[in-house]
């Protein structure tokens, strides 16, 4: 994990995780290869935690989704290109939270796309949460100062993997873009939440906000939700060590 091993990065990430009033958190970019339950414990602040987590690949990737005890019945959980996944039984039928990193290139992107689309073809129907660094743009709005990665054809992509899942883009309040450069030149909206219509129904869900700029370059997102059996932050991610060219 990308200053995993600084001290007062660490405590930072520990700090901001502890604060937030929400159940379940999604991090991408871990740059880590292990992970034990002292040191998940450590993170969220008590053992009252339950986590999965994918292994980088050298000082890439990684991902770790953690979550309170007993928040909800595990079913299975499965991997792939750019994702973690865990199938979970949540008002009476499945709900499957997918922490997403997705690879920069167009082809590791397809990847990702076709492999979600195809598995949610081939497995019980259920309400979806993907939430994480998708590396892609729905509009051209989503962008500003940068080039690359807000061509026609991949946004279009995007979109067709989007109405494919049948998931919602729900309204941002806070900033508009969730990735900023060094400089603050430029900026891109490559992190959200993508919600299927049951989800945003039945868990109360209004919108998701992006918060301030922190100990990354990419801004903290969680759901707004106003269903007191959720909580009124119930997921949220951070990409926190995350350095985009």
């Amino acid at each position: 994990m990308r200053g995993w091993g600084n001290t007062a990065k660490r405590r930072r990430l520990s700090s901001l995780i502890q604060s937030g009033a929400f159940d379940l958190c999604l991090l991408q970019e871990t740059k880590r290869s292990d992970f034990d339950d002292f040191m998940i414990q450590n993170l969220w602040g008590n053992i009252d935690v339950e986590w999965l987590a994918k292994e980088s690949r050298g000082l890439s990737g990684g991902l770790l989704s953690v979550w309170k005890r007993n928040l909800f019945k595990l079913c299975f959980s499965f991997t792939g290109t750019g994702y973690l996944g865990v199938c979970v039984e949540w008002k009476g039928m499945p709900l499957y939270i997918v922490n997403i990193y997705s690879p920069c290139s167009i082809s590791g992107k397809r990847d990702l796309w076709s492999e979600l689309v195809d598995f949610k073809k081939n497995n019980p129907k259920g309400e979806w949460v993907l939430g994480g660094d998708f590396n892609a743009i729905l509009t051209m709005g989503e962008r500003k100062g940068c080039n690359g990665g807000g061509l026609h054809n991949e946004r279009a992509e995007f979109g067709l993997f989007v109405d494919l899942m049948e998931l919602i883009d729900i309204p941002v309040s806070g900033k508009s873009f969730s990735w900023f450069s060094a400089d603050g030149k430029s900026m891109s909206r490559l992190d959200r939440f993508l919600l299927s219509e049951g989800f945003i129904d039945k868990g109360g869900i209004s919108g998701q906000w992006i918060g301030n700029r922190d100990i990354s370059d990419h801004c903290p997102i969680w759901l707004i939700c106003s269903k007191l059996d959720w909580g009124p932050k119930p997921f949220k991610f951070i990409n926190c060590w995350t350095e985009h060219s």
